[in-house]
């Protein structure tokens, strides 16, 4: 083998190479990009989902309120009731 073809076979291994080399930067890249972007869309789950579990929470404090007061107007209207049926039918 001459020293021009080695020079030749050298050059396409170096061209082949760099070719190589670029393809997989624009693979890459392509990648980078495309998990950027789902990235992005779980960063968006992620606080929809944190802000439905806030809403739930406070909506359950409210319903505890809710039933603690419905609880206490009910025996206040069972009072109300007991006394009534005292005064009218006093036995």
């Amino acid at each position: 083998m001459t020293d021009e073809e080695l020079n030749r076979k050298f050059e396409a291994l170096t061209m082949l190479i760099v070719s190589v080399k670029e393809s997989l930067e624009r693979e890459i890249g392509a990648l980078s990009d495309k998990l950027d972007r789902q990235a992005a869309r779980l960063s968006l789950h992620d606080g929809l989902l944190n802000g439905g579990a806030r809403q739930m929470t406070r909506l359950i404090e409210w319903s505890a309120k809710i039933d603690q007061l419905h609880a206490r107007a009910d025996a206040r209207i069972a009072e109300h009731d007991a006394r009534i049926r005292r005064l009218e039918n006093p036995s």
